[in-house]
């Protein structure tokens, strides 16, 4: 447990307010969806929060806001940086991302492609009082990207992990847990975009644990029986569950969108049938199948999760007994 402890503690922030800059977030969210319908033909297959999210990590994971530029990545340093020097560096980022997570290819990203790009990222950066965002220098700086990278710019997100855990984990238990796995998939979605704004991703914060906490919470609250295979044993089952509804909510208040959420209902236990008796033996292995985790690990990463989350959106909610620190 003491081994995942570390890497997952620090795949999420505490603080939204420090990490990672506001500003070239908004504006990758707005380029992706900018561009969506002039590219389709060469990101099909992808919605333009998919290309958000993989954008955001080749960002993070390249240091464009965190080292270059940026005294620390805070937002009062990228509040100061050039809105066409960040567009840049998100459109090269696009590029990055449609070339090599492209049904099309390399190749799909042509010369009207680029055209098409500059012009929409210099659309956003004229009202921001920003200047011209031109082909050229989006070629340069992907460059660069790829080159910061290492050209590894195919690690999954953790939203692309998330769906991969949730189709291993219907496959181990025969569908019976379909419409709980619907319940926190509708979590997960929401959850997701709280991690983006208030979180980044580096070789030491893998997307993979992220993920692993996210689709452990949200089974959890959406299964009575995952919660309570999920549960330390120092901590009582009610409190648990009671501790994982708050805090969940409370980062759900942080999801960008007019109006409050709430979170959806939990799924009712199934009936006492022989399916269901067997399920309950094999929750474990079905947890460590999905998550490709031992089982110790997947339980450390999901209290450690709570904890953060608890930290960064629901600090009122008392701390759970036991270890967990953040």
């Amino acid at each position: 447990s003491t081994a995942v402890a570390g890497p997952v503690g620090t795949a999420m922030v505490a603080a939204g307010s420090q990490f990672p800059a506001t500003r070239p977030r908004w504006l990758s969210q707005r380029l992706a969806e900018v561009m969506a319908p002039s590219a389709s033909s060469v990101v099909a297959g992808w919605s333009a929060k998919e290309r958000w999210f993989h954008i955001c990590q080749l960002l993070d994971l390249s240091g464009s806001f965190f080292q270059t530029g940026c005294s620390g990545g805070n937002d009062a340093s990228a509040e100061e940086l050039p809105v066409e020097w960040i567009l840049t560096k998100i459109a090269a980022a696009w590029v990055v991302s449609t070339r090599f997570c492209s049904e099309g290819g390399p190749g799909s990203v042509t010369t009207e492609v680029l055209a098409a790009l500059a012009e929409r990222a210099t659309g956003l950066s004229r009202p921001l009082g920003g200047g011209e965002v031109q082909v050229g220098e989006i070629v340069q700086e992907e460059l660069r990207l790829a080159m910061a990278l290492r050209c590894n710019v195919q690690t999954p997100t953790a939203h692309v992990w998330l769906r991969a855990f949730t189709s291993r984990f219907d496959f181990a238990t025969r569908g019976v847990l379909s419409s709980a796995l619907a319940v926190a998939a509708s979590l997960q979605e929401h959850l997701m975009d709280v991690l983006v704004w208030h979180s980044h991703v580096s070789p030491a914060r893998p997307p993979h644990a992220t993920a692993v906490g996210l689709f452990a919470l949200s089974a959890a609250r959406a299964d009575a029986r995952l919660a309570a295979e999920l549960r330390p044993l120092e901590v009582d089952g009610k409190l648990w569950s009671l501790t994982i509804e708050a805090v969940l909510a409370g980062a759900l208040k942080n999801v960008r969108r007019r109006g409050s959420l709430r979170l959806p209902r939990a799924t009712p236990a199934a009936a006492d049938t022989d399916q269901a008796f067997g399920l309950e033996k094999a929750l474990s292995a079905a947890l460590e199948f999905a998550t490709m985790r031992d089982m110790d690990s997947v339980k450390a990463i999901a209290r450690r999760t709570l904890e953060i989350l608890r930290v960064s959106f629901a600090s009122q909610v008392p701390k759970l007994p036991g270890r967990g620190t953040v």
